[in-house]
């Protein structure tokens, strides 16, 4: 069964989203001779996933259901939610067990209160919003807005939109790094990050990476962010200290998700046209 891209990782868990389900991989048996998998049957086309790891809830976007599967990971029991028109993109802010769907055609956020699967809150944002990232600390949302060219800064506090910033052409993946407080978007058509200060709300540079960036993740131990370039067949290695790529490493043909464990250093890229994901040691790129 051909691996949808997008993948999340958290506390030794990946979920690869296939069609119709999710096969949840414990990391720690990774590379046994019988690794641990458990398939999870979904939505149509599920498309986004994030994990509160203090929980033990995963949160499974269905592109084609215009629903989101919420998963007891202690069990594996799952719980539907209706939301908005095609959900794409799933954050999680842990601090307050509240779960952040972006919904592609309806311009919108859900807002899922995890304690009781129940929608609090629907917030407008820009155009086709695609990526999402929480800052947790700070109860802030960046959103990617693909067909609007900007993102929407999210005051989570009050579900309202405090900014809408414009950023490079089709913006998908979205990234925060806590340690300086500022957000990482990948713009699929200009092969550009933009760096967002959200401080202030504003650029402070613009990042040349391959062609077509689309997913990003950082390594909260090292700052270090990975992004995938998915027409170059590459991942850039940026390292937001200077904001500059300091390595390009070759994958797999067309990647497109990415996920790192921080702890092990090892950062996850699936690879769409070679139906395998690639395992990059950070230490050693």
């Amino acid at each position: 069964m051909k691996m949808t891209p997008y993948f999340s990782y958290k506390r030794a868990l990946i979920f690869f989203l296939l069609i119709g389900s999710i096969s949840i991989l414990t990391l720690s048996k990774l590379y046994s001779a019988t690794p641990s998998v458990v398939t999870v049957s979904v939505g149509n086309e599920p498309r986004g996933g994030a994990y509160n790891p203090s929980t033990y809830k995963g949160v499974v976007s269905n592109h084609n259901s215009n629903t989101v599967t919420i998963i007891n990971a202690t069990n594996f029991s799952t719980t539907t939610v209706t939301v908005g028109s095609h959900p794409y993109g799933v954050a999680i802010n842990n601090s307050t067990n509240k779960a952040y769907i972006a919904n592609e055609q309806s311009d919108t956020v859900s807002v899922i209160t995890l304690s009781n699967n129940a929608i609090t809150a629907t917030i407008l944002v820009g155009s086709s919003p695609r990526g999402i990232a929480v800052n947790s600390s700070t109860n802030t949302a960046v959103v990617a807005n693909s067909k609007s060219d900007t993102v929407s800064i999210l005051n989570l506090s009050n579900n309202s939109v405090t900014a809408t910033v414009a950023v490079g052409t089709d913006p998908e993946g979205v990234v925060i790094n806590a340690a300086n407080n500022s957000a990482y978007v990948t713009n699929y058509g200009s092969n550009t990050v933009s760096v967002i200060n959200l401080t202030n709300n504003t650029i402070s540079t613009t990042i040349s990476v391959g062609s077509g960036p689309l997913g990003i993740d950082i390594n909260t131990s090292t700052s270090r962010i990975m992004v995938a370039n998915h027409f170059s067949n590459t991942v850039s290695v940026i390292t937001p200290s200077t904001n500059t790529v300091t390595a390009t490493i070759n994958v797999g043909l067309a990647p497109y998700g990415v996920a790192i464990n921080s702890t092990t250093s090892k950062a996850y890229i699936t690879n769409e046209y070679s139906d395998s994901v690639s395992v990059i040691n950070m230490g050693t790129n």
